[in-house]
């Protein structure tokens, strides 16, 4: 048993904004991982002229997979002036539910952390990830993504992960 984590990536048009939807981020874990675990994800430009964007994705023992206030945080704001790539969570389906301290969400959709329960190894937990450029920065212009593997030092030597982009496998 072990972690798969798998992202697909798919290009959208969206009137001044192209969209790169990530289709699944999916990760299973064994049922022995009982530590927190997140990797940041970055998107930038693939010629690097915009700022970049941060999200962060993990599971914990006392995470919910649905929204809970200070645990799943908003996406913070485009830079004032200039070219940038925005990636994000996006949630429309958290529109108006309750955690369980009584918060309720939510007057934006778009989140930059996103923390999920952890799962049975049989099940597969997704993320969806949305991305756009803005502030001048060319519609058409690829999105990069980029990771720290260091996030991966903190697991167990008994998981094994394979990222997918597209259809090309990374282990």
């Amino acid at each position: 048993m072990g972690i798969l984590f798998w992202i697909v990536l798919r290009t959208v048009a969206r009137s001044k904004h192209i969209y790169y939807i990530i289709i699944g981020i999916f990760l299973l874990i064994n049922d022995a991982l009982s530590t927190d675990w997140s990797i940041n994800i970055t998107g930038n430009d693939i010629n690097d002229i915009g700022s970049s964007h941060t999200i962060t994705l993990g599971v914990c023992d006392n995470c919910s997979d649905g929204w809970q206030f200070g645990e799943d945080q908003y996406d913070y704001p485009n830079p004032f002036s200039g070219a940038y790539t925005n990636i994000h969570f996006f949630h429309l389906d958290w529109y108006g539910t309750v955690d369980d301290a009584g918060n309720t969400c939510c007057d934006d959709m778009a989140f930059s952390t996103d923390y999920r329960a952890i799962h049975p190894n049989s099940e597969l937990v997704s993320w969806g990830i949305r991305g756009s450029t803005g502030g001048g920065l060319s519609q058409s212009i690829p999105l990069s993504l980029s990771w720290d593997t260091s996030a991966f030092d903190s697991l167990s030597t008994d998981y094994e992960v394979y990222l997918f982009i597209g259809d090309t496998p990374y282990d």
